[in-house]
This record gives C-alpha cells, structure tokens and sequence, in this order.
C-alpha cells in the first residue's frame, strides 16, 4: 500500500463503479423479489382455479382447496375445519385423496388445540414447531409445524383451514403470505358453496311439500268420493226397506221383518263409517281419549274371534285363535280402543281373503317388556310399492280397492295411530300380491303392582 496511490480521477472513477455496483445489486434484488412475487402469484393462481368448480357442494369444494394447497405447497396434510350441525364443535368436512390431517376429525369448541383456538380468536397461528407449543394438541408424533388460517366472511369466522407438515419451520414467510391470500378466496368460494347447497335443499323441500300437498288433495277428494259412496249405500238400503214397511208394500210379517233387519245391519255400517270419520277428526286435532289400565288380551281376542266368526263362516274361511302360551301377563291399553283395533284387523283379514284362513296368534315377552298379537290371512297380498302408504289417512292400497271391497280407507291409520297413542306400535309384512298378510299389533305390557304391605301391628 503506498500513500496517495489513487489520483482524483482514480476516486472519480471507484465512486462511478461504486454507485453503479450499488444499482445492480438493488436491481437483482428488485429482480428476486419480483420473481419472487411472480412465484407467489403463479402459485395462487393456480390454486385459486381449483375454486371456480361450479357445483358439487360444501365437501367438493373443500376437497378442492385441500387438494390444491397439497399440490401447490407441497404441505403433509390439509383440512377444512366447519361447525357441526349441533354447534358443539368443529368436524372435518372434505374428504379429498389428500392425506388425512392428524388432527382429530372432530373437535369440541370448548377442547384445546390450535384449530379451535383460532377459530375463537380469529386470526392466524403458526407453529414452528408445535412440540414446543403448549396449544397444540397432541396427535400423531410425526408433525413437526401447522399452521392454521381462519376461514371469514365478512368478519365472521365460517371455519378453519388446517396445514400440517413432518418437518420443523416448513411455511416460510411467503408461504404463508399466499396462503394467507388464498384462505380469503377459500372462504369466500365455501361460503359460496354453502348458499347453493342450502338453496338446492330448500328448493327440493318446497317441490317435496309441494309433491305432498298434491298428494294429500288427491288423496282427500278420493276419500270424499268414495265415503260419499259408502255413506249413499247404507242409506239408500235403510230408506228402500223402511219405504216398503211403511208404505205396506210387505205381503207379509215375514218380509216386513226381513226388511227391517236389512235396514238395522244397513244402519250399523252406515254408524260405522260415521264412527270412522269422527275418530280421524278426533286423532287429527288430539282430541282423541286414551285411558290405559291393565287388560287381559285374551278375554279381547277371544271375545273379537266370537264378534266375526260369522262373517268368516260366511265366506268358508278357517277362523281360529292359535293356542295361548300359559299365565300369559297383562298389557297397558285402552280395553275399547284394542277391541276396536283388533276388531279393524280381523275385520280386514276377512274382507280381503276369499279362501283360506285366518289366525290370531299373540305372544308375551316379559324380559323385553312387550306383548304381540298377529292377525295373518291367506289373502289377496299387498304389492311391495303399496304397503309404505297403506297407514296414510284415506288411503288403501289402491283406488280400485275401496269400490271393490268398501270402506273408507281410514281403518288401518285410525288403528295405528291408537296403537302409538297406546304407547305401541303396528306394523305389516306382506310377501307381494297374491301372499296374504299379517299384521303385528306390539303393546307394552302393564307394570306389575306390589300388593300394600300391611302396617306391623301395634305391641301392647
């Protein structure tokens, strides 16, 4: 080194390199971080157009940014985070070939853990390493960082966007930065997706209720036309024979009593069909009175069996009560309402089988607590696709049914709503048309009751 070794035009000339150095250096750095941010939005972009997938619902879409946040940042694992619909905690909702995030899928909202804690604070967290992050909650050893994005609209949290990886720091300052940006576009296209899939439900609830109210009028001027029907029937006989009696149109006491007597069994189904009109309308607007005792229901059966066994002996049908298990208990019922039931079943049973049989059969199960009596007929059948409706008010299993049988249609839902109302059930199998039925009416059976015991008597 020699003193005074640069000249004036030397320093003139270091400086001029100097600033022009210090320029290119800037300009690379300007350049990186242009390519960084190039990078970035490159990065979002492509991430972002896995957004724009119309249609598929709130689970399509969150597979979608899973997906594209797996594939774009090369994350272990990645989760969408939603409030259940009990509200009591968040679930994870995609389910995307991506692997599975080892955090539970289900999280309470009043738990630990990093996902839930950013839910509630709504804003971000990011673990480095979340063995040191007391939050954190413990899964699978494996994972090293998470980071955890809040999911708003409009400045409300919807959800929680979960990022876990195997190594220790693995989300950088940019990496976060993009997936800071895409969080907001995430949130804004889940939204979106919740609106339309809450749209399409309601859509097709209005066309269903709408299907219903369709079905139910239907169903209602049929039942109209034919009780009209039912109640012109009875009332046409009633008139014609009491017209013949008292305009002494009988040559004789013998035909002047067989006209009266079809005018009396005229009037009782014609008090039928009013008992069946009037007790739907009591059902419908619970006005309906059930009193529940303790009942022997083989005193009912047998005493149904000796009610009907001329309509069965009428049609040549075999009619019979199969043999009662011994000391059988009790059920809790209404007496009236399990006669009237039983009494619909049988009734039934006769009415739509031609040749054949008809069985009662019931039995107890004190261990479960419930008794059931079946009433099977070697009948006519129900096809498959008609025995879902068959307990709907006005409904048989089909229109040609009440024309060809009679009634009104309203036995079977009278008899199931009783049933229910009676703390039991009824139910039908059937194995098609053409194979019989049988009917299981189940009823509780009544509480056994503890005789009092007698108060210890007085020492003298």
């Amino acid at each position: 080194y020699k003193p005074h070794a640069f000249d004036a035009d030397d320093q003139s000339t270091l400086s001029l390199l100097a600033n022009q150095a210090a320029v290119a250096i800037e300009n690379g750095r300007l350049y990186v971080s242009v390519q960084q941010k190039a990078g970035e939005l490159a990065a979002l972009y492509r991430a972002s157009e896995q957004l724009l997938s119309p249609g598929g619902g709130l689970r399509a879409m969150a597979n979608e940014i899973t997906r594209a946040i797996v594939r774009e940042f090369a994350a272990a694992s990645c989760a969408v985070y939603w409030p259940n619909a009990e509200g009591a905690g968040l679930t994870q909702i995609d389910d995307a070939e991506t692997p599975a995030p080892h955090t539970p899928e289900t999280l309470a909202l009043d738990g630990p853990g990093l996902v839930v804690t950013v839910f509630h604070a709504g804003e971000a967290i990011y673990a480095p390493n979340v063995i040191a992050d007391p939050r954190y909650l413990m899964g699978d050893v494996t994972v090293r960082s998470e980071l955890d994005l809040p999911l708003k609209v409009g400045g409300k949290v919807i959800g929680v966007l979960n990022i876990e990886s195997v190594d220790f720091d693995s989300f950088d300052t940019r990496a976060r930065r993009v997936l800071t940006t895409f969080a907001e576009r995430a949130s804004l296209a889940l939204d979106n997706a919740r609106l339309l899939e809450e749209l399409e439900h309601a859509l097709r609830r209005a066309n269903e209720l709408a299907e219903t109210a369709a079905e139910a009028n239907r169903l209602k001027s049929e039942f109209l036309a034919n009780t009209s029907h039912e109640l012109r029937t009875p009332l046409t006989a009633i008139l014609g024979s009491l017209n013949a009696v008292v305009s002494g149109l009988c040559d004789t006491p013998e035909e002047q009593m067989e006209f009266v007597n079809l005018a009396y069994t005229a009037s009782e189904n014609l008090l039928t069909i009013i008992n069946d009109v009037l007790d739907i309308a009591k059902i419908e607007s619970g006005k309906m009175d059930v009193r529940l005792e303790p009942v022997d229901a083989a005193s009912v059966l047998k005493e149904v069996h000796a009610l009907t066994q001329i309509q069965a002996q009428t049609k040549n049908l075999r009619f019979e009560i199969a043999p009662l298990p011994p000391a059988l208990p009790r059920v809790s019922a209404d007496p009236a309402k399990l006669r009237q039931i039983l009494l619909n079943l049988v009734g039934n049973a006769i009415k739509f089988t031609s040749s054949g049989s008809v069985t009662i059969s019931l039995r107890a199960d004190p261990v479960v607590g419930y008794m059931q009596i079946m009433v099977a007929d070697t009948g006519i059948g129900i096809p498959a696709g008609q025995q879902g409706k068959l307990f709907q008010p006005f409904v048989q299993a089909d229109g040609g049914m009440t024309r060809r049988f009679g009634g009104t249609g309203l036995g079977l839902s009278i008899s199931r709503q009783l049933a229910e109302a009676m703390g039991g059930t009824l139910t039908l199998f059937s194995a098609g048309e053409g194979q019989g039925c049988t009917f299981t009416l189940t009823l509780p059976l009544a509480k056994a009751v503890r005789p009092a015991e007698s108060p210890p008597e007085k020492t003298p």
